[in-house]
């Protein structure tokens, strides 16, 4: 018995509904999409991170996320890239932020702190050399070291006195194209590594505030978590994104009376006792310089990244890390349930640089057991690899940071790295209130002398323009609670502000989502998607749509012939 076409008018009316119905439904797919997956919200700043105010922190956030692409292994968007290289003011340096970039930089003003800054031009230097873009890196050297003062340290704005979190952000952007913080005297007799030695405290302290940092060289010998957890990181001679090539529990105290001064090694050891002090005492979490008895996150993310750096301070670390992944469903988004790029940038940062520590060299697939060296080209990133979650040991932490470093040829370039955003930052010039940046007001630090031999080098020699070159990851054994880096960062591009859509149709060159492809089946088929903004691209639909709706006309055309040819 054959199966043959219902004829009936009834079934011609039906079949014409039923393609046209079809057709329809395919082109509507986009806006079902979009609603599937919270789209951003209609962009201002194509190409920027989050859609909160950018005022205080725009570039910070910006570069602390490009770092995270890279801390990754993963491709940073180019239109990112564009909105951080068109926020370049004509000197080198960066601001906090610019509305128009047709419209110059602001001057510098102390008394309203605007025009650029030590502590975006830091954050930005780093970012760019993670990714290959030397010469806009190189310009942002030149205006840091313009920012240098006779105690070798750098101020957050030109006119005024330097800082210990301005000087370790610096220290980190220096680090970040390979040139020796020995090698950042301009002419004082001071460099990077002078500054930051002298803004650390000593015998001259209370014990329990020995091996932390003051927020400005002539304040008194008391440790600033903001500025410590900071300057750590920017004494050891890294940058973000950091590698470790391991870690212990031997960091120390100053040996008081000092009889000899001070080995590099011996300000690491310091600076990491400070920070693990610091955090057992909060349960996994520095105590914000800002508002006494509450968690400073972003402070306590610095400290996990600058404890890898040191090689040091491995159970704090591991109780801090712990600590940042329970405080995940708090801290990331904001009051409108917006997630905020630059906590989603810190916590992969600080994920992977813990990863790396704690992971015995042995164990790591996919690297060498020797840390790179200053200078030597990095790999080319490929797509990300699937991410074990890193944790640790016990929940529990928010603070701003800016920076500088002057270009590979400037004899000055330290660099500095900067907390991201869990509230806008407030600079100030008070001991207490660093002075900087774009983010929130509990990470400056400065930090103690050049790296350790365990701390590792992140390689920033020059590649080709916009390549995304970023240090191999390897990820530690999954625990719970868990950070999980490519689900952050699936986030973070989900933050992207993308270009207006015009009556054109959108092609999927369009998409700003990174080209990075799935890894993992965790990451299932929808994460694209997601990458896009829940919104697919017309061009792949409505070729389909098209086809299915002639598909359609053709078989009624085909049925009305047979109906005329039957009666």
């Amino acid at each position: 018995m054959s199966i043959r076409f219902n004829r009936s008018p009834a079934s011609r009316r039906a079949l014409t509904t039923l393609a046209v119905a079809t057709a329809a439904a395919l082109v509507a797919l986009p806006l079902a999409a979009g609603t599937a997956a919270a789209a951003p919200a209609a962009s201002t700043n194509p190409g920027l991170f989050g859609m909160q105010d950018a005022t205080y922190d725009g570039v910070y956030r910006q570069s602390l996320a490009i770092l995270a692409y890279a801390a990754l292994d993963a491709e940073p968007p180019a239109i990112a890239i564009d909105w951080l290289l068109d926020q370049q003011c004509s000197n080198g340096g960066w601001q906090a932020f610019r509305s128009d970039t047709d419209t110059p930089c602001a001057a510098s003003d102390i008394a309203t702190y605007t025009g650029p800054d030590s502590n975006s031009t830091a954050a930005a230097v780093q970012a760019l050399a993670a990714i290959g873009e030397f010469d806009a890196a190189g310009d942002g050297l030149d205006f840091l070291e313009s920012l240098q003062q006779s105690d070798g340290g750098i101020a957050y704005l030109e006119g005024a006195a330097s800082d210990t979190n301005s000087t370790a952000l610096t220290a980190m952007a220096t680090s970040s194209v390979g040139i020796p913080l020995s090698d950042t005297d301009n002419g004082s007799g001071n460099t990077l590594q002078d500054a930051l030695a002298s803004a650390q405290i000593g015998c001259e302290g209370a014990p329990a505030d020995r091996g932390g940092y003051r927020f400005q060289i002539p304040d008194d010998p008391f440790g600033n978590n903001y500025a410590s957890s900071q300057a750590v990181l920017g004494a050891t001679s890294l940058a973000l994104p950091v590698l470790s090539t391991g870690s212990d529990d031997d960091q120390a105290a100053p040996t008081c009376p000092a009889t000899d001064e001070p080995s590099a090694a011996d300000r690491t050891a310091a600076g990491a006792w400070y920070l693990a002090q610091q955090l057992d005492a909060g349960n996994g979490t520095i105590e914000s310089a800002f508002s006494p008895g509450t968690a400073d996150w972003s402070s306590t993310r610095f400290a996990v990244i600058s404890l890898a750096a040191s090689g040091h301070g491995r159970t704090a670390m591991t109780d801090a890390l712990a600590a940042l992944a329970g405080s995940q469903a708090t801290t990331i988004a904001d009051d409108d349930a917006q997630d905020r790029p630059g906590v989603l940038a810190e916590l992969i940062l600080a994920n992977e640089a813990a990863q790396s520590a704690l992971t015995p060299l042995s164990t790591r697939s996919g690297r060498s057991s020797a840390p790179a060296t200053a200078n030597a080209p990095k790999s080319q990133p490929t797509s990300r690899p699937p991410s074990p979650a890193v944790t640790a040991a016990s929940p529990t932490g928010d603070a701003p940071a800016t920076s500088d470093a002057p270009s590979p040829e400037a004899s000055l370039a330290p660099r500095q790295v900067g907390p991201t955003t869990d509230a806008a930052p407030t600079p100030t010039a008070t001991p207490s209130s660093p002075v900087t940046s774009t983010v929130p007001p509990s990470e400056a630090a400065t930090s103690p002398a050049p790296a350790t031999p365990r701390a590792p080098v992140i390689s920033t020699a020059p590649t080709s323009p916009k390549s995304s070159v970023a240090p191999s990851r390897v990820r530690a054994q999954a625990q719970a609670p868990a950070i999980d880096g490519d689900a952050l960062l699936d986030r973070l591009d989900a933050t992207l502000q993308q270009a207006a859509i015009t009556s054109s149709p959108v092609t999927t060159s369009d998409a700003p989502a990174t080209t990075t492809a799935p890894t993992s089946d965790d990451e299932g088929s929808g994460s694209n998607l997601a990458r896009t903004g829940g919104v697919l691209p017309l061009g792949a639909v409505l070729p389909a749509a098209a086809a299915l709706l002639v598909g359609g006309v053709a078989l009624l055309v085909l049925t009305s012939r047979r109906t005329r040819g039957t009666h």
